[in-house]
């Protein structure tokens, strides 16, 4: 088992704008036309299920309340086409919210 407490990673801001990993968003800046942002992933899972996707994509942003009271925000990314399908995606959380622990 592995933990990714610290991941960065690097790229052209104009060719990837969107820069994503496992875990909380804990850093972002860019240097150059370079844009970097830092993940930190606690939970240690096999190294199988480290992901990281770069690329120009679009999302859809909302938030959440589990039971306990907790706000938890929801990002669905997918290429900016996907849009119709990100829509379907939030209707289903929000009507069935059993989905989220």
């Amino acid at each position: 088992m592995a933990t990714f407490e610290r991941v960065r990673i690097e790229a052209d801001s104009k060719e990837f704008p969107v820069l994503l990993s496992n875990g909380n968003l804990v850093e972002e800046g860019e240097s150059e036309g370079r844009k970097f942002v830092v993940w930190s992933d606690p939970f240690p899972k096999p190294s199988y299920l480290f992901a990281l996707v770069a690329g120009d994509l679009g999302s859809i942003e909302d938030s959440f309340t589990t039971m306990s009271g907790r706000k938890v925000l929801l990002r669905f990314f997918s290429e900016v086409s996907l849009y119709v399908v990100h829509k379907m995606i939030q209707y289903t959380f929000i009507t069935y919210p059993c989905f989220i622990a």
